[in-house]
């Protein structure tokens, strides 16, 4: 069955009772709250992260990355963080963190919002996370 579908049927937006049709294919995320790798990074690079909170979200595969960074709100929590109004997109984006086990992680891929990657579908770049498997890590930068 469509991964549209809750208890076989359609979801429903709002109490006008109109379907969403959503793409078959997605991939989870874990989008820590703040920075891990400004916040911890260490010694070769390892990231300890012991009781850092996440948000866990579902991206369909076919969502470009440059509008993933937009849909995270990287470019509006960095104007607010960075207390400038206009500061500059391209330095906004996300990067992965990989997950080696016992809570350590390491940088993995950074995306920037002008990056040629940011062109990309998150499914094309993760093919394997687009079916059951485990989440993708990320943070926003710069924030």
């Amino acid at each position: 069955m469509p991964g549209n579908r809750v208890k076989g049927e359609l979801i429903k937006v709002g109490s006008s009772g109109a379907g969403y049709i959503s793409p078959k294919h997605h991939v989870l995320i874990h989008l820590f709250c703040q920075n891990l790798v400004t916040k911890y990074k260490g010694e070769n690079n390892f990231i300890m992260a012991g009781n850092d909170s996440f948000k866990a979200e579902i991206v369909p595969a076919n969502m470009r990355f440059q509008e993933l960074i937009e849909q995270l709100d990287t470019i509006k929590r960095a104007r607010h963080h960075e207390r400038h109004k206009n500061y500059p997109e391209e330095h906004c984006g996300v990067q992965e963190l990989i997950k080696l086990g016992n809570n350590m992680f390491i940088p993995g891929q950074k995306i920037m919002m002008h990056d040629a990657m940011a062109q990309h579908t998150v499914g094309s770049v993760w093919p394997d996370s687009t079916e059951h498997s485990e989440p993708r890590y990320l943070v926003r930068w710069p924030v």
